[in-house]
């Protein structure tokens, strides 16, 4: 039995089947495999319901070839996914899913069978993890995951600076009294043009920006705080349903969306997600070394730096004209060069560029990952200038 795309659906249960055994499921505990875990979790561990019963993964088989499902998904954490099945699973098996985004589309990404158990009949439970860490707000609406964090994040656990952008005196107002209970260091604007200064003289480790699309060109303030420059996660909070105008602001470089209205706890998991999504994407790269590998290697630098801001345009225009090929090969080479020259961070993002880019074959589907790559490209080349103006001076 396949469904429309073609993928086989193993499990063979009505739609009141499958939510009963969910349900049975969710009051009978943890699996056996995560008996001594506790659901609530620290940063990008935390692990949140996730109901959708036409998931489509695809298994690798080890001799070659490949078999289409459908599987019912279960819980959600930014590593990984657990799922029912009407087949066993071996530990290591390799494959692809394709997670339903809460802006619309999909996102394909590459996985590992980490565990699978029977649970009666020829149903299993199985759980995989991803080839790389996901934005789990990207695929979870807060009304969705509110229930099970209404016990589970410690106002004080949250530590960081947070930077809140908003028109509305309201808005700043009320998150300047649900984030009180919490360490975190606060600032509110009213304004890009009040927000970029103090970025730049503070720099936030999180920007949660109030998206009003129907008073706002959104994507255009998205632009100025990445212009101030920000490279922080950018964090849209906002009520607006429709996939169409946010995506836009996703384009311009905001990372992931909170819907509203949401819980305050909702908001503290938030938080705790994306500050540690933040630390750990953070620059590490000092000087990169230049003063002890000596003055040829720092010419040889300066060189690779005006290169490097010359492969970002030509990769802002391969975007523009949806250049697959183009787009692919300056993200290889940036990938191959940063490390050489002591850049292993920007290496990094250019392979996660290229990883969606082969993942997806799609432009379009791969734009965050390739606009966190130009933020990176534009950040080594600022502080490039402003060691050399140090040094000048």
């Amino acid at each position: 039995m396949t469904d429309g795309d073609g993928y086989i659906d193993t499990l063979r249960l009505s739609d009141a089947q499958l939510l009963e055994l969910l349900d049975s499921l969710d009051h009978s505990g943890p699996s056996p495999e995560n008996a001594d875990r506790p659901n609530r979790r620290s940063g990008s561990d935390i692990r949140l319901p996730f109901r959708h019963a036409r998931l489509h993964l695809t298994i690798d088989h080890p001799g070659g070839g490949q078999s289409p499902f459908v599987v019912a998904g279960r819980n959600l954490t930014p590593r990984g996914l657990g799922f029912l099945h009407g087949n066993f699973l071996h530990t290591g098996t390799m494959g692809k899913v394709n997670l339903p985004q809460t802006v619309g589309g999909f996102l394909p990404i590459r996985c590992t069978v980490i565990w699978c158990r029977h649970l009666r009949d020829h149903i299993h439970e199985a759980a995989i993890r991803f080839e790389r860490p996901i934005d789990l707000w990207r695929h979870i609406e807060s009304a969705e995951a509110a229930a099970d964090l209404t016990t589970r994040i410690d106002p004080t656990e949250l530590k960081g600076r947070v930077h809140v952008l908003s028109a509305s005196d309201l808005f700043r107002d009320l998150m300047a009294q649900e984030l009180g209970p919490t360490n975190l260091d606060l600032k509110v604007s009213d304004s890009t043009d009040d927000a970029a200064p103090t970025a730049q003289t503070d720099p936030p480790e999180l920007v949660l920006l109030h998206a009003d699309f129907d008073n706002t060109d959104v994507p255009a303030q998205v632009r100025a705080l990445r212009d101030a420059p920000i490279f922080c996660p950018i964090v849209l909070v906002t009520g607006e349903p429709s996939a169409q105008r946010i995506q836009p602001a996703r384009d311009a470089g905001a990372d992931g969306v909170m819907r509203m209205p949401f819980q305050p706890m909702q908001l503290l998991a938030v938080l705790l997600e994306w500050l540690t999504v933040s630390r750990a994407n953070a620059d590490c790269e000092d000087s990169n070394g230049l003063a002890e590998r000596g003055p040829e290697f720092a010419a040889l630098y300066d060189r690779y730096v005006t290169e490097l801001d010359q492969d970002a345009a030509a990769l802002t225009e391969a975007i523009a004209a949806d250049d697959f090929e183009r787009a692919r090969a300056l993200c290889r080479k940036i990938a191959e060069t940063g490390g050489v020259f002591g850049l292993p961070r920007l290496s990094d993002t250019a392979r996660k560029a290229l990883t969606q880019l082969d993942s997806c074959y799609s432009i379009e589907e791969s734009t965050g990952e390739l606009q966190r790559l130009l933020q990176q490209v534009r950040k080594v080349s600022l502080d490039h200038a402003g060691a050399s103006q140090k040094q000048a001076a």
